[in-house]
């Protein structure tokens, strides 16, 4: 055999301490091991000066999560939760099992997140639509959003079912880990279920359906319709271009009897719902800007790379407070960039300067947005009465190709007060003033803003509780074996660091720890030492609170079952427009019936009568060969697809 391949016999292939070491901590905190496998072996000069294969690495990776997640799942979640709960009275969780002691349905919150909700409880989302561990349990989160606009995560959970009586049970549990304090307001998507739950335990909260969640459905729902571009045009205006109820409910009947929609129980649905989902309807309630449940999915895919369909219960929640930690330090970063630095005003304006020291740069960013469009608008007074004024704003819009709109706006203002009011309604919903509204002000000569105006949930100067509260420490929990080889580890690469740039100094750290080396082997170096060794630097063994925790728990848990729900598995969750443009329209153009329901494939009918109805499926009949569809066609398709979706976009940014 040629030497250079005896590598690769059982008896010359080891997995050396070090590497054991560093593969658990990598493994920990979710570290892809193709990734550290690349790493350490480009660290050891190439394969040739691996002591092991790729495979052995993997093999002892998996060896070691047997041992780590040895035993029930189920058990092994419950006594992490414990041991949290030890290390911080105020990380709150709830298991709902059968009466056998079968897992259904887990929430847990921790201490941070609940004291986010004491400042953060004006609007909340919920969505369950991102499946994510081995058991296919639909992960719940509950987002917020911060002070900087961020999401933030106030609590979540693994459910069994999309059952009422499951989400009545998550909805009560959250409601008790908050101190009985119900959201003001609450975005979801249209499940019923949802829905009958949200109106048993928050009877008093705003419900509002995710505007995406029903726009996006639009291609599948009217893909059909022959004149489909000028429907969805329609749509796009009859849902955003309105400023009262009252042009909404002219706008919406017109459309339904141009294309004559009369008998379409998909938009006869949407109507009857339309409280709680077109924006007009809503914004006299504030929603921090948000009009659908997306941040819940951005917040899904902060655990990308973490988690995965194979991700056991008690890994997940350790994975889960690690990609939590990066949400967190996202915040603590804004934070420190607020209070080290201001943005750079953009006028000599004095009120400019008011939100500047008040608010958090993001949120000051959209004020100076305002500020700047003014430009793009006149004011008028209209009518004076007495203490009121009213005046019509109109707001020059160029839409490209040498066309521009003009749109009017109402504005009030109270001199008594100094209240200003416009119809947009902008300051109610999204918590920041109008371009109208100071076009008003600078009208009147006011340099300043009343400090009503200046939200206290947006302000860079406030205390709030939750951030000097820390994160538990629990995932990817270090051993004591690996705590204290971190320590030594880090010594000797501050002593690299120290000796790297001069021979002799190098020479003289290699003959050190020759030295050390033989003392360790011989044994003298316990002759060395003055007294008895005490191992008191290491942290809080978790190992042996997990077992002492395992040892006294009154409480068995059994592993759930895999569940059905009709959430979509991580790897089908709602696809980015690249993806659908790069998937084409196979399924958003099929002809839909009167329902809005897809039809079986089949081509169009010659002739038809008339383009508000929609298209009917030709009747099957035998076909020696298959057209092939005409490139220029597929092209219009990706073509209207993508022009719908940047609307959409557009519109949603607008909100």
């Amino acid at each position: 055999m040629d030497p250079r391949n005896s590598r690769f016999l059982n008896a010359h292939r080891t997995v050396p301490s070090l590497l054991k070491r560093r593969f658990e901590m990598f493994d920990a905190t979710g570290v892809k091991m193709s990734k550290v496998i690349r790493a350490v072996t480009a660290e050891a000069g190439g394969p040739e000066n691996m002591p092991c294969l790729p495979r052995d690495c993997r093999n002892y990776v998996d060896k070691a999560r047997r041992e780590r997640f040895g035993g029930v799942d189920a058990e092994a979640l419950y006594i992490l939760f414990t041991r949290m709960q030890k290390v911080s009275r105020d990380f709150y969780f709830e298991i709902d099992a059968t009466v056998d002691g079968r897992m259904k349905n887990v929430f847990w919150i921790d201490d941070r997140s609940r004291a986010a909700y004491k400042e953060f409880n004006d609007v909340v989302t919920f969505d369950t639509t991102y499946l994510l561990n081995k058991y296919k349990m639909p992960f719940a989160p509950f987002v917020g959003v911060n002070h900087h606009g961020h999401s933030i995560l106030l609590g979540c959970a693994l459910i069994s079912n999309e059952e009422a009586k499951t989400f009545e049970w998550l909805f009560k549990t959250w409601l008790q880990a908050m101190g009985g304090k119900a959201p003001e307001a609450i975005i979801t998507d249209q499940c019923p279920s949802i829905g009958k739950g949200i109106s048993i335990v928050f009877p008093h909260a705003r419900h509002r359906w995710c505007l995406w969640h029903i726009l996006v459905k639009f291609p599948e729902k009217c893909g059909g319709f022959k004149k489909y571009d000028e429907l969805r045009k329609a749509f796009l205006d009859v849902v955003y271009e309105n400023l009262i109820v009252d042009e909404f409910e002219n706008k919406w009947a017109q459309m339904i009897k141009d294309f004559k929609l009369e008998e379409n129980n998909w938009f006869q649905t949407l109507y009857e719902g339309r409280e709680k989902w077109v924006p007009v309807f809503l914004k006299d309630k504030f929603w921090a800007g948000m009009s659908s449940s997306q941040r819940s999915e951005s917040m899904n895919a902060y655990f990308d790379g973490y988690v995965h369909s194979k991700t056991p219960l008690k890994s997940f929640v350790e994975q889960y407070e690690m990609a939590l930690g990066d949400k967190i330090e996202k915040e603590i970063f804004a934070d420190a960039q607020c209070m080290n630095a201001d943005i750079r005003c953009m006028t000599t304006f004095e009120m400019e300067k008011q939100f500047q020291k008040a608010y958090t740069h993001n949120l000051f960013k959209k004020v100076q947005d305002e500020l700047m469009a003014m430009v793009y608008c006149e004011a008028d007074l209209a009518i004076e009465d007495s203490l009121v004024f009213e005046y019509k704003v109109t707001e020059r819009n160029d839409i490209g190709g040498g066309k521009v709109i003009m749109k009017d706006y109402k504005v009030l203002f109270d001199s008594s007060t100094m209240e200003v009011n416009c119809i947009c309604r902008l300051f109610d919903w999204k918590g920041f003033l109008c371009r109208h509204a100071f076009k008003v002000l600078f009208k009147r000569n006011l340099t300043l803003v009343h400090e009503r105006y200046i939200l206290r949930r947006w302000r860079k100067d406030v205390e709030r509780e939750h951030g000097n509260i820390k994160l538990l420490g629990i995932g990817g929990k270090w051993t004591s074996e690996m705590e204290r080889s971190k320590r030594i580890e880090s010594k000797f690469y501050s002593i690299i660091d120290n000796v790297i740039d001069s021979i002799q100094k190098c020479h003289y750290v290699e003959n050190v720890i020759e030295n050390v080396s033989k003392d360790l082997l011989d044994g003298t170096w316990i002759k060395s030492l003055s007294g008895e060794i005490v191992d008191n630097q290491d942290t809080p063994n978790v190992e042996n609170v997990d077992k002492d925790v395992e040892d006294h728990s009154p409480i068995k848990y059994s592993n759930p079952d895999v569940v059905r729900t009709k959430g979509r598995e991580k790897s089908k969750a709602r696809r980015s427009l690249g993806e659908t443009l790069r998937r084409g329209k196979k399924k958003d153009n099929q002809a839909s019936d009167e329902d809005g329901e897809p039809l079986k494939r089949g081509r169009k009918k010659k002739n038809q009568a008339s383009g508000e109805e929609p298209l009917a499926p030709k009747p099957s009949r035998p076909m020696k060969k298959r057209a092939k569809k005409n490139n220029s066609t597929v092209d219009n398709e990706v073509i209207s697809t993508f022009i719908f979706y940047f609307l959409l976009c557009f519109n949603l940014n607008r909100l």
